[in-house]
């Protein structure tokens, strides 16, 4: 697929809803879906505080009920810990993948657990399938659950349908294991109604590393997963993509090459640490291993979205020598 993006950059920082906690539910709570690389497939995730049985996704077409289909669910266990607790709290994570979907295509859905608890419905639309595809994102980072600022004009853009997915590039709810996973409860609530609806895909932040990024690991779930500890492993594997990404057949079809992440490797504030002109991302480790902006250059990269710091960051190529 031809991707031209038409990209809406949602500026959402420390902000959330300062009312009252969204209210805890006894069944399937923190329902969300996530892009799984396709047009013809999706992740739907949930929660339950307790365990509640096996999990089912039941779904169809428009509210064809003649189209109904169901996908079971893999559940899993997540203790949530936190550092100077000496107690954890477990809850249960449920993944289900609906396949064979159609593009382009409205879709109802509700999940359950066990005989008889089970959701409401929900509807969202597949993206479409085709080169002369404009993608509408959102894109926004550092988003927490402190002040009411940025999230209920989130929600009101979702209900219009201005975007067709979100991109969250880390620092998630501020932290997602503060009071030993509660906070990242009410963060993934007060987001349900955008995240069950629209595909809502996240990037690690450096807030999330608690525990080897446990938190993040255990709640979301991802179309692509890398997890290394070994910085070799991920710029191999980075290296690897984007040259793959970068031969003629491939860019001719996908011309341009867009990189998401946290950390910048250029600013447009001077924070004394990511906006280093010798920052760790575009140098790499002592000027020379994992230098990113060496091998954006080789493969020529188009452009990179990153936020950190409260700010949003939108780069072209650069080096200190050129422009393009």
């Amino acid at each position: 697929m031809n991707v031209r993006l038409a990209v809406a950059i949602c500026f959402c920082y420390f902000s959330s809803n300062s009312g009252e906690e969204p209210q805890r539910q006894d069944g399937p709570e923190q329902i969300h879906l996530s892009s799984t690389g396709s047009a013809s497939s999706m992740f739907v995730t949930w929660v339950t505080q307790r365990d509640l049985g096996d999990g089912v996704v039941e779904f169809l077409m428009g509210n064809d009920p003649s189209t109904v289909r169901t996908a079971k669910a893999v559940k899993s266990p997540l203790v949530h810990t936190e550092d100077g607790v000496n107690e954890t709290r477990t809850t249960y994570i449920f993944r289900a993948t609906l396949t064979g979907l159609k593009p382009n295509t409205k879709y109802t859905y509700k999940v359950s657990n066990g005989n008889s608890v089970e959701s409401g419905y929900f509807a969202f639309k597949t993206l479409e399938d085709s080169d002369t595809f404009k993608p509408r994102v959102c894109l926004f980072g550092d988003l927490g659950v402190v002040e009411n600022v940025s999230i209920p004009n989130l929600l009101s853009k979702a209900e219009r349908r201005e975007f067709d997915f979100v991109i969250h590039l880390g620092d998630i709810a501020y932290d997602l294991q503060d009071n030993l996973g509660r906070k990242g409860d009410y963060f993934d609530r007060e987001m349900q109604p955008i995240t069950a609806t629209i595909p809502y895909n996240v990037l690690p932040g450096n807030h999330e590393a608690e525990g080897n990024f446990s938190e993040f690991r255990g709640r979301f779930t991802l179309c692509l997963s890398v997890v290394s500890d070994f910085l070799w492993a991920q710029y191999n594997w980075l290296k690897k993509d984007l040259e793959t990404a970068n031969q003629k057949k491939n860019r001719k079809k996908q011309p341009w090459i867009i990189t998401l992440g946290h950390r910048p490797m250029y600013c447009t504030n001077f924070d004394s640490w990511d906006c280093r002109p010798n920052n760790f991302i575009r140098t790499g480790y002592n000027n020379t291993l994992f230098n990113l902006e060496s091998l954006f250059f080789k493969t020529k990269w188009t452009s990179s979205f990153t936020d950190t710091n409260t700010t949003m960051n939108g780069s072209s190529p650069y080096t200190d020598t050129s422009t393009t």
